[in-house]
C-alpha cells in the first residue's frame, strides 16, 4: 500500500511538470486504481478521462489535440490589468 501510495505521488510530481513518464504513469495507476472502490474507482476514471482526452492530449502532444480540436494556451500572467 506504501509502495503504491508512494508511485501515485511520483506520477503525480511528472504529471504535474508535463514529464513524458508522466503521463505513461498516470495511465498505468489510473487503471491499477479502479479496482480500489469507490474513491480509487472515481480517481482512476477522472485520470484516464484527463489523460487520454483533448486536454491530456493537447497537454502531451502539442497545442493542437487530435481530431481538429484547438486547445487555446494559457492567458499571459497579469494578463488582468
Amino acid at each position: 500500500m506504501l509502495l503504491l501510495g508512494a508511485l501515485d505521488l511520483f506520477a503525480g510530481m511528472k504529471v504535474r511538470k508535463v514529464e513524458p513518464i508522466g503521463r505513461t504513469l498516470g495511465i498505468v495507476l489510473s487503471c491499477l486504481s479502479l479496482f480500489s472502490f469507490p474513491l480509487g474507482t472515481a480517481l482512476g476514471v477522472y485520470g484516464l478521462w484527463f489523460l487520454f482526452g483533448d486536454m491530456g492530449k493537447g497537454l502531451y502532444l502539442g497545442s493542437a489535440a487530435p481530431g481538429g480540436a484547438y486547445i487555446p494556451p494559457p492567458p499571459p500572467p497579469n494578463s488582468w490589468q
